[in-house]
């Protein structure tokens, strides 16, 4: 963990989409999307930075169907800095955020075929909950475009906190 160890965790800047979509491998496009839905206020973004250069993102929002807990999406860490604790210390901010909102816990859809985060979660203290069920969204292009759908079959996961 000597990469985690100059691990900070901040809100998302816009000066971060080109370095965070490098460092996940994925395109602008797809972090600009998501880094403008909080610039309108419908989620939150944070991002882990090693050396200044970001290597992670996580989002949350709230949901309609469940506002007591917070919602934790789109969970990423660079392949080369996985497996240091960054992906675990960015849901712990995540928990620190649904405490500090008055929340009963936190809530996330992780795909079936996924069963390194799931046990990640797991190993967290997320139960999954219910039976699977399909989503689907939107990817874009490069140049920001709708590039087609994607579905994934996944399972709801809470950890709940204490009660009163």
């Amino acid at each position: 963990m000597t990469e985690a160890a100059c691990l900070t965790i901040r809100a998302m800047t816009d000066e971060d989409v080109g370095p965070l979509a490098h460092s996940l491998g994925t395109n602008e496009a797809s972090i600009d999307h998501r880094w403008r839905h909080q610039t309108f206020g419908w989620q939150r973004m944070l991002v882990a930075c090693v050396g200044g250069l970001p290597v992670g993102s996580v989002n949350i929002d709230e949901r309609e169907d469940l506002r007591e807990y917070l919602h934790l999406f789109a969970l990423g860490v660079a392949p080369e800095f996985r497996r240091q604790g960054i992906g675990s210390r960015l849901i712990g901010r995540v928990e620190e955020a649904a405490t500090k909102r008055g929340c009963k816990g936190v809530f996330l859809n992780v795909g079936i075929e996924n069963p390194d985060a799931r046990r990640l979660y797991e190993r967290l203290g997320y139960v999954a909950e219910g039976d699977e069920f399909e989503i689907t969204w939107h990817w874009l292009k490069d140049d920001g475009t709708e590039g087609g759908r994607e579905s994934e079959v996944v399972v709801r996961m809470f950890k709940r906190f204490p009660g009163p």
